[in-house]
């Protein structure tokens, strides 16, 4: 319930930080962070790479002994000002006036970018000023009073410049010590009584010592901090990126966090894990001077929206996107060009049953002219799908078919090799840009075009690899790194994976059309053929699309950062850890939200699609086999274990 301001509040008074503005990041010193990854990049980062290097750790301590040597100097309280911090910390560092200036506008710069109206705090503001009450605002802080009134009517808080504003830096007297109180009322006329409202966030400062001074209060609670810094040692950016994503917990966040619940894990979890991709992305086409990104399938439909959104923050304005329609299947029609027995695999993929005319069909062949070969392997009704025990029947009676497949797709790679070369046309090399995870949709991409010289041309950007997998990718030629596999922590991504988090993943990029599911003449010229979605899809992808929604605005809110930093100190592969926690650890709330969303089964369809993790029946809980076998089956395993808990006693 929002505080109504009392009639008989003549004065008003408020603190800054944490009552009327609010920092993105967790914790206040956490900016100081920020500044040091802003000091690497910028003009000084590698004459003084040492003392930037050590920044943040030399910040704090420079405050610290700064406001000791005001005491011991000038007895006090040890208020200080934000030139004193910076003069001990060139006295300390013995850095340059050069650097030490060009430090002290980086930081007040990052404190900028980084600060937002609390709207709890701008509507009281604003009523006091409805109502005509005298106003000021009071800070115990070391930042110039007129940097901090210039913030105020930055972020809407109009006739800010009006009102009295007092700095303990400034003033040498604190809220904390309660003598800034009494200096107020004597540099102001006003009288320290009950009809004097106080409005703060720290129980000492702005409630006990104005109670003490003899003001009304209203202790704040739209707002959280502990000011400690946040500390990791995974990666260069780790610190930043885990201050940012913990920001998102604090109650601060609700100014800008999505209502919907969908929406709200999309900007929560996905938004941040694909933030840091679409850098990596950014990233890695700048360094290779790659002027053309093709966002391939439907996993690609998405990236290529957010890559557009944050291409101009980048400076990557001159670098064109495609969006093309392909999938694993179309790809297996026209791009399989040599085969070893493991191949066949592929058209098999999948947790239920197929058919043997299902999985011939992926490998571009009619099971009716082959009935005689599948009988010879003991398959008989070729629409009916066959038991898992059964399953090796159709590869062994694919590989004896192998050289059909190669026979099939070559005569549809020469009738369609041009709608795959278009892609290249004007360009030496493109960047191909997926999901993952193991680099057939490349592989299939470039043999779909007779000239072996195109693998050099395309260089894959995906996600995520399964390095124990793309191995005969990568004999074939194929150029293709993934983000998660970027990381010190890869081994953490490459098992939370296949434990549900492709499943995820996929999700959440469900492109708003269906799936490519061949390619036809029209017109003279080649277009993709579509899947028909049915109901089940359609809802699929409803959810998906609002989950986006959430995704898409964490975009938004945090484009400032690439004002801030480059697409390469942005890409760390940190910003997966809260996709990863869901993926591993799934809070309850997270499970029966999710864990009933559905997922394709088969390449190029949607027709057979099972939910991410089911709840069994109770009788079958307390059946191992049974639990065993539901768990092998379910994409979502944590999500499954949390949904099938068997408590004793």
């Amino acid at each position: 319930m929002n505080f109504t301001l009392p009639s008989a509040a003549a004065i008003v008074t408020f603190d800054i930080f944490d009552t009327l503005v609010h920092r993105r990041c967790k914790a206040p010193v956490d900016v100081f962070e920020i500044t040091r990854l802003r000091a690497i990049e910028g003009p000084f980062g590698i004459i003084a790479h040492d003392v930037i290097g050590d920044f943040t750790q030399s910040r704090i301590l420079a405050e610290a002994q700064a406001r000791e040597a005001r005491t011991t100097n000038h007895g006090g309280e040890g208020e200080i000002t934000f030139d004193e911090i910076y003069d001990r910390w060139q006295e300390q560092t013995q850095a340059n006036d050069a650097l030490t200036e060009w430090l002290k506008t980086c930081e007040l710069e990052t404190e900028t970018a980084m600060l937002f109206a609390a709207p709890e705090g701008l509507r009281l503001f604003q009523d006091a000023r409805a109502k005509g009450a005298k106003i000021a605002f009071l800070s115990d802080m070391y930042l110039p009073s007129e940097w901090l009134r210039d913030l105020l009517i930055r972020l809407g808080f109009d006739g800010a410049d009006s009102c009295p504003l007092y700095v303990s830096g400034e003033v040498r007297l604190s809220k904390h010590s309660g003598a800034l109180y009494d200096h107020v009322s004597q540099a102001e006329g006003w009288s320290l009584d009950e009809n004097w409202l106080h409005f703060g966030d720290n129980q000492r400062s702005d409630i006990d010592k104005a109670k003490e001074a003899g003001l009304s209060t209203h202790f704040v609670t739209w707002g959280y901090v502990e000011n400690k810094l946040t500390q990791r040692d995974t990666s260069l950016q780790a610190n930043t990126v885990a201050s940012l994503i913990g920001a998102l917990d604090l109650p601060q966040a609700e100014k800008y966090l999505p209502q919907d619940p969908l929406e709200r894990v999309g900007y929560t979890i996905w938004g941040p894990m694909l933030f840091g991709f679409t850098c990596w992305i950014a990233a890695q086409l700048r360094q290779r001077d790659i002027t053309r990104a093709v966002f391939v399938a439907r996993d690609g439909w998405l990236p290529m929206q957010l890559f557009q959104t944050l291409q101009q923050h980048a400076g990557l304005e001159t670098i064109e996107t495609r969006y093309f329609y392909m999938s694993r299947k179309t790809g297996y029609l026209t791009g399989v060009r040599d085969w070893w027995p493991e191949r066949a695999w592929q058209y098999m993929f999948g947790k239920t049953s197929k058919s043997a005319a299902r999985c011939l069909s992926a490998a571009g062949l009619d099971a009716n002219k082959y009935r005689g070969t599948l009988q010879a392997f003991g398959i008989d009704q070729i629409d009916h799908p066959l038991p898992e025990r059964e399953r090796y029947r159709v590869f062994e009676a694919l590989n004896a078919l192998y050289a059909d497949v190669l026979r099939s797709s070559r005569d549809k790679r020469l009738a369609f090799e041009g709608y795959y070369k278009s892609t290249l046309t004007g360009q030496d090399r493109i960047a191909l840009i997926d999901i993952g995870w193991i680099g057939n949709i490349q592989r299939c991409f470039v043999h779909s075009m007779s000239d072996v010289t195109t693998r050099d041309k395309v260089e894959g950007f995906y996600i995520g690899l399964h390095e124990n997998d793309i191995w005969p990718n990568v004999k074939l030629g194929m150029k293709m790194q993934g983000w998660l596999n970027s990381g010190v922590r890869y081994q953490e991504h490459y098992h939370a994976l296949p434990a549900g988090g492709v499943e995820l993943m996929e999700f959440i990029l469900t492109a708003d059309h269906g799936s490519t599911i061949n390619l036809t003449h029209e017109d003279g010229a080649i277009v993709p053929v579509l899947e028909e979605q049915g109901a089940d899809e359609l809802e699929h992808q409803r959810l998906a699309l609002r989950a986006q929604k959430g995704l898409t605005k964490f975009f938004e809110d945090n484009l400032y950062l690439l004002d801030l930093l480059s697409p390469e100190m942005l890409s760390s592969a940190d910003w997966a850890d809260p996709f990863l926690r869901l993926v591993t650890a799934p809070k309850d709330d997270e499970i029966e939200l999710l864990a009933g969303i559905s997922h394709s089964d088969s390449p190029g369809s949607n027709a057979e699609r099972l939910k991410l993790a089911r709840k069994l029946p109770l009788k079958h809980r307390f059946r191992p086999k049974y639990r065993r076998r539901a768990r092998r089956e379910a994409f979502w395993k944590a999500a499954f274990d949390r949904l099938n808990r068997v408590r004793v006693g």
